[in-house]
């Protein structure tokens, strides 16, 4: 058996011991491989066992999506794992998992070598990045995107406690949120309806001063009959833009004042 056909063999067998499928093709899909360093990989002084046995100075993580574990692979080996379907459905794990790597790699490139170290780091990571999501979104639609991406997440990296805690975060976010448009949405309405006031009032005392000039030259030919009926066709039109109760003044003074006149008439005036 040739070197590399034994190598493969090995990967086979050792990847498959460490994975939670017994069948080669499945645990295979178990892994993806993330990034770490400045180049997507690390560069070691003295050769490390690659999953295959052969020793490599260029180490590219691989992680377990079912249980966090980390392996080091060669350039080639690193290619083995997951498939073309696989890579496609996990793209946001592993753009998160490349950022988190990188965080933890710039903190302590050695954290690698201890695996209930580093899971811990990734779990702390993973909630700074999402709780750093949550709290720049700033509408619905934001928060559902990071809910619905979440969902899928779950799939794949399984930490029940970290979800569980991001999720209580989101849900308040999502009170937050929307309890700040409603209150955005009542200053609006409030706002809206001053203007319509302003604008009412505007028009009302126009069309008032325009009133009160008719009944003041009555005699110039526009009759006060005329002018109440004119404010009365006014005030029946379903949709007045003027006030009312100002109307119904108008009209009260209206007849008032032709009741004067009409006694003034009688006494000769």
């Amino acid at each position: 058996m040739t070197e590399e056909k034994l190598g493969c063999k090995k990967f086979m067998i050792n990847l498959t011991a460490v994975s939670v499928s017994d069948d080669y093709l499945k645990a295979r899909e178990e892994w993806i491989q993330v990034d770490v360093g400045d180049k997507g990989h690390i560069k070691v002084d003295e050769k490390r066992p690659c999953v295959c046995g052969l020793g490599i100075k260029e180490l590219y993580p691989i992680v377990n999506k079912k249980t966090g574990e980390m392996l080091f692979c060669g350039k080639e080996c690193a290619k083995k794992v997951g498939n073309e379907s696989t890579r496609t459905y996990t793209g946001i794990y592993h753009k998160i998992m490349k950022q988190i790597n990188k965080k933890i790699y710039e903190k302590n490139k050695f954290i690698f070598e201890n695996n209930d170290e580093y899971k811990k780091m990734v779990a702390e990571e993973f909630t700074k990045c999402y709780f750093d999501l949550i709290r720049k979104a700033y509408n619905r639609q934001q928060l559902e995107v990071i809910y619905n991406e979440l969902a899928e997440l779950t799939k794949i990296y399984q930490n029940k406690e970290v979800f569980d805690k991001i999720v209580i975060y989101l849900n308040q976010r999502n009170r937050d949120i929307n309890f700040q448009q409603e209150q955005h949405e009542r200053e609006r309405k409030e706002e809206e309806e001053e203007e319509e006031e302003e604008e009412k009032y505007n028009e009302t005392e126009k069309f008032k001063e325009y009133i009160m000039d008719l009944f003041y030259n009555h005699r110039k030919g526009f009759s006060i009959d005329k002018t109440i009926n004119l404010i009365q066709k006014t005030l029946d039109e379903k949709k007045s833009k003027f006030d009312e109760n100002v109307l119904l003044e108008l009209i009260k003074y209206g007849n008032e004042k032709k009741k004067t006149l009409n006694k003034l008439h009688e006494k000769g005036f």
